[in-house]
């Protein structure tokens, strides 16, 4: 079996990976191929990823772009001795790891008897490098003071592939619930409901989510009910759209999210920090750490934000109901944001004008 041929079997096997996953891999096995030869899966040593792996690090960090086009081997004579940042230690991991999948899944099919993608090790790579941090305080205060949510009437002169009104309810329910952007920007009109009289977001068998746990049904928190959402919801819905955020486009992944998390962190950058360690994905860390402060059960937050119960007795039931999920979340408060000043500026928005600009 050669390891192009692995690769196909790796796309087949049972769950399936990721397009953007699938995609990565199969352009790591075209670098590899180039670099080492399309030798068979089960001549593949050691060394020889001990050797991609520093061929890989040896690239720079931002590449010009005629060197792009090249063929691995290609490029990393063309760029070799350029001055700046080589490439950060967590994307050669992420290289390798391509191959170290493929590779073990041959093992765990008996298709090879030995597994020599195991114990690779990538210099200067700890699972913290690049790791994110919840805001500070003062940071969540900048952010949530910025234009975006004091000054609605600015919305309408910018002109980005994502809507400031979008941008503005993705930060608010990133905040208010520690959802991962994605999951919030995927959903569609019909899965947001209303049970005993709890506004939620249903991430049920229908939503693009991380993994099974992250199906789930969160409760909108009453700080975002009061700045509007349900008008938001209500016009969107007399408009005829289908989706929560209709101007959202899919990469050729179908990942709905990519330009907004682009747009979300150079508006961190723009307005807080330049610290790489700080996201969009931060406030879910913020969110974990606000719940603990209350304190909130550690299973309402873990069925709030989709993480999977570890013990025995997590594995029972379904969870804690809505109104109890509601009940806990309305707990969490946000008291370094000015939200005096949000809502007012929340209150002079036309939501029939402000949907209508962006669909």
């Amino acid at each position: 079996m050669l390891l192009g041929e692995l690769l196909t079997e790796w796309k087949n096997k049972t769950p399936a990976p990721g397009q953007q996953g699938a995609h990565e891999t199969g352009t790591t096995v075209e670098d590899f191929i180039d670099f080492a030869g399309d030798i068979p899966v089960a001549q593949i040593s050691g060394d020889h990823l001990y050797n991609f792996r520093d061929a890989v690090a040896s690239l720079p960090k931002a590449m010009p772009l005629a060197h792009r086009a090249l063929t691995f081997s290609a490029r990393v004579a063309a760029c070799r001795g350029l001055p700046g940042p080589m490439v950060a230690p967590a994307s050669v991991k992420r290289r390798v790891g391509h191959l170290q999948a493929l590779l073990t899944h041959a093992f765990n099919q008996r298709w090879i008897e030995m597994n020599s993608g195991s114990g690779i090790r990538i210099e200067g790579y700890t699972k913290n490098t690049g790791g994110r941090r919840p805001f500070l305080d003062d940071e969540l205060a900048t952010l949530f003071s910025s234009d975006l949510f004091l000054r609605p009437e600015k919305w309408s002169e910018r002109r980005e592939s994502v809507g400031d009104l979008t941008l503005a309810w993705l930060f608010l329910l990133g905040l208010t619930n520690g959802s991962r952007i994605e999951e919030i920007g995927q959903t569609e009109l019909a899965n947001v409901k209303r049970d005993g009289g709890v506004l939620y977001l249903d991430l049920g068998a229908d939503a693009v989510v991380k993994n099974e746990t992250s199906r789930r049904l969160i409760p909108i928190h009453d700080l975002v009910i009061a700045l509007g959402f349900e008008e938001y919801v209500a016009t969107l819905r007399t408009a005829g759209q289908t989706r929560l955020f209709p101007d959202l486009r899919p990469n050729r992944f179908d990942k709905l999210c990519q330009a907004a998390s682009r747009v979300a962190n150079r508006l961190i950058d723009k307005v807080v920090s330049h610290d790489p360690r700080i996201a969009f994905h931060s406030l879910r860390h913020n969110f974990k750490d606000l719940a603990r402060d209350v304190p909130i059960e550690k299973y309402i937050v873990e069925q709030i934000m989709g993480h999977a119960g570890i013990s025995t007795g997590d594995k029972y039931g379904v969870g804690a109901r809505l109104k109890t999920l509601k009940r806990e979340l309305d707990r969490v408060t946000f008291e370094m944001v000015d939200w005096t000043a949000v809502k007012k500026a929340f209150a002079s928005i036309d939501w029939e004008k402000s949907v209508g600009a962006r669909t």
